[in-house]
């Protein structure tokens, strides 16, 4: 079964979490069957030229968010409860975008032990999206058991390069057209801020798959009207628009209809992502993420950054 550690600005970087308490096997986040696909129409009028383009520009916002994870529902599977907690940091270095992410979970089972596991991630991303670096690190009960380490280098119009450092030194060559995380997200929240229902197609590499490879992601755009957010800060709620990009994740070359998982996040048009609701599938449960708490900082580099989280 397949590990796979996806960036939260992606869909969400999750803790890699064994089906059976006491068995090292993991597997990648499946569906947690809400995934419904609704037709919707644009609630933005379709605007033209250059007015369209300017319109549609999405800007990230620098900010530290912290998430309680929650367990929604188990079906037949090992796991009873799950708690944890998620943090993630994004600045802003004028360049590009640095990336910070931690996630803790408690796993409890049916057999009546617990896991821990702790997954952190660092990264960099340019902000015209042609360079990335980044580092994955998992544990599991305090014990390492993985780290990947890397860079990648795209162009618009011709193949990629990753260059892995760890846990094997090689390279990788990534077809035409493939996007970082950050990069994603942005065209993303760009197509749905010009009233698109879907982002499809769409080739990402992150770095966290333990097949090295990018994945094949499709993204359906459904607008959340009249969004109750706790958190009342215009810089984050931006004219009062909500998105929920439903996004289904496939391995490239699989040509199963069905995704190898899926992912539903309300997101900002800020970048900051409000809740998301995920289901680990073989292990039969799944989770929600919520926002408890949100810091906003400065966009410019020459202002000094928060200590870095710990």
């Amino acid at each position: 079964m397949k590990k796979i550690a996806v960036l939260l600005l992606l869909t969400l970087n999750y803790t890699c979490i064994s089906a059976e308490g006491n068995d090292p096997t993991v597997f990648s986040p499946v569906s947690s069957a809400q995934y419904e696909i609704p037709k919707v129409s644009p609630q933005i009028a379709p605007l033209s030229g250059e007015n369209k383009k300017a319109s549609n520009v999405i800007e990230l916002i620098p900010h530290r968010a912290e998430y309680s994870v929650k367990h929604i529902k188990s079906e037949g599977g090992n796991v009873t409860d799950v708690r944890g907690r998620l943090s993630v940091q994004l600045m802003d270095t004028g360049d590009g975008w640095t990336f910070e992410q931690r996630s803790e979970l408690l796993v409890y089972y049916a057999t009546g032990i617990s896991q821990q596991y702790i997954t952190s991630i660092a990264s960099f991303e340019s902000k015209d999206g042609g360079r990335y670096h980044f580092t994955v690190r998992t544990l599991r009960n305090g014990a390492e058991e993985g780290i990947m380490k890397g860079e990648g280098y795209i162009t618009p119009s011709s193949p990629g390069k990753v260059i892995y450092k760890e846990p094997i030194p090689k390279e990788l060559i990534l077809p035409t057209g493939c996007l970082f995380p950050l990069q994603h997200l942005k065209q993303s929240l760009e197509a749905a801020n010009a009233g698109e229902t879907v982002f499809s197609n769409k080739i990402v590499f992150d770095g966290s798959s333990d097949t090295t490879e990018p994945v094949d992601v499709n993204v359906v755009i459904n607008p959340i009207k009249n969004p109750k957010l706790v958190i009342n800060d215009p810089r984050l709620l931006s004219v009062d628009k909500l998105w929920s990009l439903q996004m289904a994740i496939f391995a490239r070359g699989n040509n199963n209809p069905d995704p190898d998982y899926e992912i539903t996040q309300d997101v900002l048009p800020s970048g900051i992502i409000t809740a998301m609701t995920m289901g680990y599938g073989e292990a039969g449960f799944s989770v929600k993420l919520v926002l408890e708490k949100v810091d906003i900082f400065p966009s410019s580099a020459d202002k000094p950054l928060p200590p870095p989280t710990q």
